[in-house]
Parts: C-alpha cells; structure tokens; sequence
C-alpha cells in the first residue's frame, strides 16, 4: 500500500510535536490532528480509514509508518490501538 502525502504530512507533524508529560497518547494525537490543514486531515482520515479497514498485521503497519517517515517506533502490541486512535481523532 502506497503511503498518501496526507498520512506523510500528519506523520511529519507527529515527529515535530513535543511529547507532552504526562503523556496522553490520545491527546498528543488530538492536538497534532486538530493543528491540520482541512484538506490533509481528510486525506489523512481516508488513508488511516482504509488502514484500519485493511487489518494489517502489526510489522505491515509499521512498515508504513516507516514509510511515511516516522520516527518512531510502535511496539507490536500497541500499533493497532494507535491507529485505531488516529481514525477517532481524524
């Protein structure tokens, strides 16, 4: 699966944001979200969307967090929840 320009801006975003303490995934995600052009947070929602839709298994959707240029790594156990919140935030 190609990796949209929308989904590489919301990740660029993501890399730029400061982590807040205490940490609330949710809410670090919120904020970054909220902080997106119209047009990238529904390219990014219909990306993540179909993600979500796909099942992916976890190293799949690593690799396209990789691929978007993240820098950041999800542990297996968690990848899924964190795009199951990305697509409640977007």
């Amino acid at each position: 699966m190609e990796v949209s320009r929308e989904f590489k801006t919301l990740v660029r975003r993501l890399n730029e944001a400061e982590l807040p303490r205490p940490f609330d995934e949710q809410e670090w995600l919120r904020s970054v979200v909220d902080g997106l052009e119209p047009s990238i947070r529904q390219g990014a929602s219909e990306f993540v969307g179909r993600i979500v839709a796909a099942e992916l298994e976890p190293a799949d959707l690593q690799v396209l967090l990789d691929d978007a240029g993240s820098e950041y790594y999800v542990k297996e156990d968690g990848i899924r929840e964190l795009f199951k919140i990305l697509m409640a935030v977007l």
